[in-house]
């Protein structure tokens, strides 16, 4: 896939995100990053926010050629490709279970 229609692809999914809803979710549930240079855990601005999922799509873009789900995540936020297809997700709670015999 072009470069072009990659970046057209991350810009939509920052453009249709709902920074402003997952920060208030994490400010209300108190839920807070910690940082690499050791400065204190704290709730992440919508700025914050927005730096972290471009560095996820970017990153799970390089991958969107694969055929196959790539997918990154950190701190609730989840980049993912799958067929093609971008998404970037903020993850409160999951499970699977696929039923198989142990």
């Amino acid at each position: 896939m072009k470069q072009k229609k990659i970046n057209r692809m991350i810009d939509e999914c920052l453009t249709d995100f709902a920074f402003g809803q997952v920060q208030k979710i994490m400010s209300i549930t108190g839920w807070k990053w910690g940082s690499e240079n050791g400065d204190e855990a704290h709730v992440p601005d919508v700025q914050e926010l927005m730096v972290q999922s471009l560095k996820l799509l970017r990153d799970v873009a390089e991958h969107i050629d694969d055929g196959s789900r790539y997918a990154l995540q950190t701190g609730g936020l989840q980049a993912e490709t799958v067929d093609g297809v971008l998404s970037l997700k903020f993850v409160v709670a999951e499970a699977e279970s696929y039923g198989e015999d142990a």
